[in-house]
């Protein structure tokens, strides 16, 4: 299981046992872990000064604790009423959710009680001299009783744990549990959490800790994260609709909600149980919290839903793996048009707008674009659904990872999108231009494994995906530019890879199985298509086998890094184990000949927009200017502004109008004179070697 974060400080958990990689995330952990315990901070600060080992601040912008471990910072969120100390005054501060306070420490307490001591001591007994406002026997007796009376029911209260108006609800900022949804309490108390146990009483999922807050409408109520009590409920799956559609809310135009704060949401936070239709539960829970820019949504188990579903901001929906956790389209009710008509699509905001758009959004949903949405380890499995409707359709750029799509009456995986609209008899309007496919698998689909279609449908990575047994090709690429291939397999297809009279496509060692009617390869070869070293069945008959890439020169939009391993490339040849590299790209080239290199040599144009330069990371030691550029620096004359060596012994180690008067020079140390006149000096030559050294001129200039 790949790495996540906990919802409270960031923590990094979740490897499977024996997984490779966790020493990250697990080194993270015990920084973090080993500066909560310290808890001192250096200050507390709006802007962070540069890391310094062992220092902390408190950046006040976000609100967030900075540590350093050498010069690199780590950082966590701060929990609320946390506090921390100032380490160089001992001053305490206190975060209350919103901003860190100062408060009072247990010396800054001890010397107000002093004070109140001293203020005590001098009144002496006069103050209580006169006994005549003295309370008498029977009235003390009487006030004892009254007081053991009141203390004995406050005992009683505090102990109820039946009474949800009792026990840790009589506490400030105290936790009240119930055990389900249903069973929280018509009228809250403000500084009260309510810890629910779970969605359904007596069950053990989908519950969450809920704050109530008299200023929330109750119009806003979803039955999942926000929560109206005078939504009625008789707390029963059968029911669970109404509820999450507050249907019979007593007071619509009422304030107070209980209101749940969570980082991840499942399913079963809107009380998803795995049985019946669950549609009403998914559309609430891809439409929750509509002031957040997108949504992490952890699907574990297997659910069934009649409605096609939108995925309309940029969420994170992940689940356990292919199979265990799946999403079934059983007799979808589709209300996109045919093109884009399928079991989940990520939407485009062109495919919203008014100036011909395809999609009416259904009221329910919010947000006007997935675009960069992420889904990954799900199955999406269609049952029951005839015609036009494929399984996972991209309308706008995503990642779709580690999926399993089957069984749909048409494709299974697409990416559709288009400037011009008009494709396939419908609307495409949309743009998903860099759409990232990898590890998925598309099987026993009634059109084809994998499609791309539309002048916006290009640039797309289809990485490490596998299409059996569809009934339309394995792999069919129609867009305008093309898309790029990477390690692909098609088995078992009505053709293998296929595409378009007008070819665009890259294949990187992809494989077909020979068994797709001798269509393995199905498409005309041409300078537009390049295919390096694929593997399986040859290309049909009468189409040449290529042995490399066909087309024009390479481009490559980032640097490109020579190294003996992938992490001396990351590295840049100075990381853990330091050794050669070399980086070349459109901004210049880079190269450490020597592990033991303190920079790397450099041929850049990004020292000075005046010059291309040779130098080292700390700067440049040789210019070229292209064009003059003042005084005696002139176009294709080297400028060398830290100076030059000739041997050992001797240096030009710049100019200026004396000798040097500070620095460490060597004895051949030659300072040249910028304000030569005659009669003067050619410059300063330095005869003794030392801090500056011993400088003589040189040089006489005739008068």
């Amino acid at each position: 299981m790949s790495q996540q974060l906990s919802p409270w400080i960031e923590g990094a958990y979740g490897w499977d046992f024996g997984e490779s990689g966790w020493n990250s995330g697990m080194d993270t952990n015990l920084i973090k872990f080993s500066f909560l315990f310290d808890r001192n901070v250096d200050s507390v600060v709006a802007s962070l000064p540069s890391a310094v080992n062992g220092q902390a601040h408190y950046l006040t912008t976000d609100n967030r604790l900075y540590f350093a471990v050498g010069t690199t910072y780590f950082s966590t969120v701060v929990p609320k009423w946390f506090t921390v100390v100032v380490r160089s005054d001992g001053s305490t501060w206190q975060y209350n959710g919103v901003s860190l306070v100062q408060v009072e420490n247990t010396t800054q307490l001890s010397t107000r009680l002093d004070a109140v001591e001293v203020v005590i001591s001098t009144l002496g007994t006069a103050a209580f001299e006169n006994v005549e406002t003295f309370a008498t026997f029977n009235q003390l007796s009487v006030l004892e009783g009254q007081t053991q009376a009141y203390t004995d029911t406050l005992r009683s209260d505090l102990a109820n744990d039946s009474d949800q108006a009792l026990g840790a609800a009589l506490v400030g900022r105290s936790t009240v549990s119930v055990d389900g949804i249903a069973n929280l309490p018509a009228l809250g108390i403000v500084s009260s959490l309510y810890s629910v146990a779970s969605y359904y009483e007596g069950g053990i999922d989908g519950g969450l800790l809920y704050k109530y807050d008299p200023l929330v409408a109750k119009s806003t109520h979803d039955g999942g994260v926000v929560i109206s009590p005078t939504v009625p409920w008789d707390g029963l799956r059968a029911s669970v609709d109404n509820f999450l559609t507050g249907v019979g809310e007593t007071d619509p135009s009422g304030f107070g909600c209980f209101v749940a704060a969570t980082d991840v949401l499942t399913p079963e936070n809107y009380g998803a149980d795995g049985t019946g239709d669950e549609t009403t539960i998914f559309e609430k829970l891809l439409n929750a919290y509509p002031a957040r820019p997108a949504l992490e949504i952890y699907i574990k188990n297997v659910h069934t839903v009649t409605r096609q579903l939108y995925v309309t901001r940029p969420h994170h929906i992940y689940g356990n793996g292919r199979g265990t956790s799946k999403i079934i389209s059983s007799a979808l009710t589709l209300t996109a048009p045919a093109p884009l008509s399928c079991g989940l699509l990520v939407v485009s905001s062109d495919a919203l707008s008014t100036s011909g758009g395809p999609i009416t959004l259904p009221a329910v949903y919010v947000g006007t674009s997935g675009l960069r949405a992420h889904i990954e380890k799900l199955s999406v499995e269609s049952s029951g659904n005839v015609g036009i409707i494929r399984g996972v359709t991209a309308n706008a750029q995503c990642t779709l990872d580690t999926l399993l799509v089957s069984s749909f009456p048409s494709d299974g995986i697409s990416v559709l999108a288009s400037a011009t609209g008009t494709l396939d008899g419908g609307s495409y309007f949309g743009n998903a231009n860099g759409t990232v496919i990898q590890n998925c698998s598309s099987a026993f689909n009634g059109g084809r494994g994998y499609y791309q279609k539309g002048t916006d449908a290009n640039a797309c990575m289809l990485n490490r995906n596998v299409a059996f047994s569809n009934t339309g090709s394995g792999f069919l690429d129609d867009s305008l530019l093309g898309n790029t291939h990477v390690m692909c397999e098609t088995d078992g297809n009505g053709a293998g890879y296929d595409w378009t009279a007008q070819p665009r496509p890259t294949y990187f060692a992809c494989y077909a199985e020979g068994n797709q009617g001798g269509l393995e390869w199905n498409g005309p070869i041409s300078s537009r298509v390049s295919i390096f070293s694929y593997q399986g069945i040859q290309p049909k008959a009468g189409l040449a086998y290529l042995g490399g890439m066909t087309g024009g020169s390479m481009r490559a939009g980032a640097e490109l890094r020579y190294a003996d391993t992938d992490q001396i490339a990351f590295d840049k040849g100075a990381g853990a184990t330091p050794s050669t590299y070399m980086g070349v790209s459109k901004d210049g080239i880079e190269y450490r000949a020597r592990a033991a290199d303190a920079s790397t040599f450099r041929l850049t144009g990004s020292y000075s927009t005046n010059y291309t330069s040779f130098g080292f990371g700390f700067g440049p030691s040789i210019h070229f200017p292209p064009v003059s550029v003042a005084g005696n620096v002139i176009a294709g004359r080297p400028f060398f502004p830290s100076g030059a060596s000739f041997g050992t012994d001797s240096a030009i180690t710049g100019s200026g109008t004396a000798a040097p008067v500070s620095g460490t020079y060597s004895r051949g140390a030659i300072q040249l004179n910028s304000t030569p006149s005659a009669g003067g000096f050619i410059g300063w030559v330095c005869v003794t070697s030392g801090t500056p050294g011993t400088w003589k001129t040189f040089g006489v200039i005739s008068a």
